[in-house]
C-alpha cells in the first residue's frame, strides 16, 4: 500500500464520518455509516504503520548491504598487501577512494595512461553514484589533455556533461558542469577553432555566474571568490579584457573587507594575465609575482601553483628576459602537487626550455629538453603547434655539426 493511499484510507473516513455524524440521519443508518467509517480508517492506519515498518526493515537492510560491502572491500584490498592503517582511512567506499588515490599517484608520476586506468574503474565501481562518475570522467579528461589527447579528453569532458543531468542535487550538478564548460573551451582553443571555445567559454561564464549565486546563498567566501577569478579567467580566453579587470576590481573590493587575505592571489593574478594580454610586461611580472606570494604551500591536488607561474613565466620570455623565464619554467618542472592536474604547462615548460636555450645557444640542454618534451606528448594528436615545432627544430638541430 502507497502512502498516499493510507492518507486517503485515514483522512478519507474520518472527514466523511464527520459529515454523517451531523447529517440529521437514523440512528441505526449514522451508527452503521460511522463504523463503516472507523474501521477504514484503522485499515488505513495499519496500512501506514506496515509502509512504515517495512520503508525502516529496507533502510536497515541496505544499512547492512553496505556494511557488509564496505568489509569485504576492505578484506580484498588487504589480499592485495595494503596496510590495514591505510585502508581504514578510505571511509565508506574503500575500492572507490583507493582507485582516486592510485591514480592520483601515477599523476605525480607522470604516468597518465596507468591514471587513466585507474579512473576508469571509478566509472565501473558498482556504488558510484552520477557525482563519482562525473568526476571520474573530469579527471580521465585531465589526464588526457595533459598528454594532448584533445579528442579523448574531449569526449570524457561530454561523457561529464552528459551525465550531470542525472545529479539530483542542484548545486552538485552545476558544480560538476563547470570544469567541463571550461576545459572543453580550452581544448577547441588548441584545437584553433575559436567559434566553438567561445561558445563553450561562454557557457562556462554563465556558470560562473551560477556558481556565484550559489556561493552567495550559502554564505561560502572562499566560492564567492573562485567564482569571481574563473569569470574573470572566462573573460580573458573570450578578449574581453574589461569585463576581466571590472572582475578582478570586484575582487579587491571584497578582499577590502577582510573577507580572505590570501585571495589576493586571484586580483593579482587576473592581472597578470590582463596585462599580459595588453603587452604591458613590466606590470604583468609584478602583478604576477604578488599572485604567487600569496600561494599555499603545496600540499594536496587542489593546489595551482603551476599556472600561476607559467603566466610569470610567459611574461618573462615575452619580455626577453630568457634567464629570469628560464628560472621560473624549471620551477614548474621540480613541482610535486602543484602541478597534478597541469600536466599540459608541465609538458610544455620543456618545450618552452628548450626554445629558451636555444636562443641562448646551449645545443645540448636545447635537444636535451625538446626530447623530453616529445617523449611527454608521444601520444598526442596528430597537428599539435608545438609538437610539430619541436621536432622541426629537433630535426635541424641534429643536422648540425
Amino acid at each position: 500500500m502507497s502512502l498516499l493511499t493510507s492518507i486517503i484510507l485515514i483522512v478519507g473516513p474520518i472527514i466523511l464520518g464527520t459529515y454523517l455524524a451531523l447529517r440529521n440521519l437514523p440512528r441505526k443508518t449514522k451508527t452503521i455509516s460511522v463504523t463503516i467509517c472507523a474501521l477504514i480508517c484503522v485499515f488505513g492506519v495499519l496500512g501506514a504503520l506496515s509502509n512504515w515498518k517495512k520503508e525502516q526493515e529496507e533502510r536497515e537492510d541496505k544499512k547492512a548491504k553496505e556494511y557488509y560491502r564496505t568489509k569485504i572491500e576492505k578484506v580484498e584490498l588487504l589480499g592485495r598487501g595494503l596496510l590495514a592503517k591505510y585502508i581504514n582511512g578510505l571511509g565508506e567506499n574503500p575500492e572507490l577512494q583507493h582507485h582516486l588515490n592510485t591514480a592520483e599517484e601515477y599523476e605525480k608520476e607522470h604516468k597518465y595512461n596507468e591514471a587513466i586506468e585507474e579512473y576508469k574503474k571509478c566509472l565501473f565501481y558498482p556504488r558510484a553514484t552520477p557525482e563519482n562518475k562525473v568526476a571520474a570522467n573530469i579527471l580521465m579528461g585531465n589526464c588526457y589533455y595533459s598528454i594532448s589527447k584533445l579528442s579523448e579528453a574531449e569526449n570524457n569532458y561530454r561523457q561529464a556533461l552528459i551525465i550531470s543531468k542525472k545529479v539530483k542535487d542542484k548545486n552538485e550538478r552545476l558544480e560538476g558542469k563547470g570544469p567541463a564548460l571550461g576545459n572543453m573551451g580550452l581544448i577547441y582553443s588548441a584545437k584553433g577553432e575559436l567559434d566553438e571555445a567561445l561558445k563553450y567559454n561562454k557557457e562556462a561564464l554563465e556558470d560562473s555566474r551560477n556558481a556565484w549565486d550559489r556561493a552567495v546563498e550559502a554564505g561560502n567566501i572562499i566560492k564567492q571568490f573562485w567564482a569571481l577569478y574563473y569569470r574573470g579567467r572566462s573573460y580573458i580566453e573570450m578578449k574581453e579584457i574589461d569585463k576581466a579587470q571590472a572582475v578582478a576590481e570586484q575582487i579587491k573590493e571584497m578582499e577590502k573587507k577582510g573577507l580572505n587575505k590570501r585571495a589576493m592571489r586571484y586580483y593579482h593574478d587576473l592581472m597578470g594575465r590582463i596585462e599580459l594580454k595588453r603587452e604591458n610586461l613590466s606590470q604583468a611580472i609584478e602583478y604576477s609575482h604578488k599572485a604567487i606570494s600569496l600561494l599555499p604551500y603545496q600540499y594536496g591536488t587542489g593546489n595551482s601553483h603551476a599556472l600561476y607561474i607559467d603566466s610569470l613565466a610567459y611574461a618573462y620570455y615575452k619580455s626577453g628576459n630568457l634567464n629570469k623565464a628560464r628560472e621560473e619554467y624549471e620551477k614548474i618542472t621540480s613541482l610535486t602537487t602543484g602541478r597534478i592536474h597541469y600536466g599540459d604547462i608541465y609538458a610544455k615548460s620543456f618545450y618552452m626550455l628548450g626554445k629558451i636555450y636555444e636562443e641562448q645557444g646551449n645545443k645540448g640542454k636545447t635537444i636535451e629538453h625538446y626530447e623530453k618534451f616529445l617523449d611527454l606528448w608521444k601520444d598526442a594528436d596528430p597537428g599539435i603547434a608545438e609538437v610539430e615545432d619541436a621536432k622541426k627544430r629537433l630535426a635541424g638541430l641534429q643536422k648540425l655539426p
